[in-house]
């Protein structure tokens, strides 16, 4: 199952935020939901995202190191 097929699209958020229908936290859990980025929810807002979470944010740079025992993995 997709986000889009069990949340609606960004132009209804849209527009039932701007009609009061929707509060900024109610914005903020569509991104933790993953139905809006954080760039969606600054552009609608208006401010800056309130937290940044572990799982949305992205590495930049990925280390793995195998051997025939083990596995390590390094992120940053």
């Amino acid at each position: 199952m997709r986000n889009d097929d069990i949340f609606p699209p960004y132009s209804t958020i849209e527009f039932l935020y701007k009609g009061g229908y929707y509060t900024d936290d109610d914005i903020q859990t569509f991104v933790e939901l993953d139905c809006l980025t954080i760039t969606q929810y600054q552009d609608l807002t208006g401010k800056t995202y309130p937290k940044e979470q572990w799982w949305l944010s992205k590495p930049e740079n990925i280390k793995i190191k195998t051997n025939t025992k083990s596995v390590t993995i390094e992120a940053e």
